[in-house]
């Protein structure tokens, strides 16, 4: 029996008594994934099979914020879960309506169109967090109007993604890039209804 993909056993083999560590990369999915190790002497006479569980993560849904010309149109917003259900729904104290679509785009793999509320197919977030983007219409305004759009997964985890309407149609976030000793990844936010790119 092989050992599950996402297990890393180190050493593989070994002549006598000694250790085998077994460690994996982060499991994004919400449902705990199991397999099967096996361990056997080179001969294979005798054989010793043992479970290996790795813990999921918590439900969780993540939603970035968007803007929009003054003029309105549509805005994308783009997030990330591992609900096997995103309801999306309009925040309260807008400064203007937002038209939400019947459905959104979950991507674990292959796009699926899902309708608000419902069952992901295939529920991907089950083995890993998955992209969505969701596409919402804004009507004209003034500078500075907000609205906001709440993402609410099957477990009642809930974000929040503001809509602004801006002359000014690129945002970038922090103000500045600082990155440690290490080189560790920094999240930078661009919020745009445009294209972009970075130099």
């Amino acid at each position: 029996m092989a050992a599950p993909v996402w297990a890393m056993i180190n050493p593989k083999n070994g002549i006598g008594s000694g250790t085998v560590v077994v460690s994996a990369n982060p499991h994004t999915g919400r449902v705990q994934r199991t397999g099967t190790i096996t361990f056997r002497t080179h001969d294979g006479s005798t054989t010793v099979n043992r479970t290996v569980n790795q813990s999921p993560k918590s439900e969780f849904v993540e939603i970035g914020d968007g803007v929009s010309q003054l003029a309105g149109g549509t805005v994308q917003l783009n997030g990330t879960s591992n609900s096997s259900t995103l309801t999306f729904s309009l925040g309260g104290g807008a400064d203007f309506v937002i038209q939400l679509p019947a459905n959104y785009a979950a991507v674990g793999g292959q796009p699926v169109n899902t309708p608000n509320g419902q069952p992901i197919g295939g529920d991907p977030g089950a083995v890993k967090e998955y992209n969505f983007s969701i596409v919402v219409t804004v009507p004209a305004g003034n500078e500075g109007d907000e609205a906001t759009v709440v993402v609410t997964t099957a477990g009642n985890q809930t974000a929040t993604a503001t809509i602004e309407l801006t002359a000014n149609i690129l945002s970038v976030s922090p103000s500045e890039i600082n990155l440690n000793q290490n080189g560790d990844p920094v999240n930078v936010t661009v919020t745009t209804s445009e294209e972009w790119n970075v130099s």
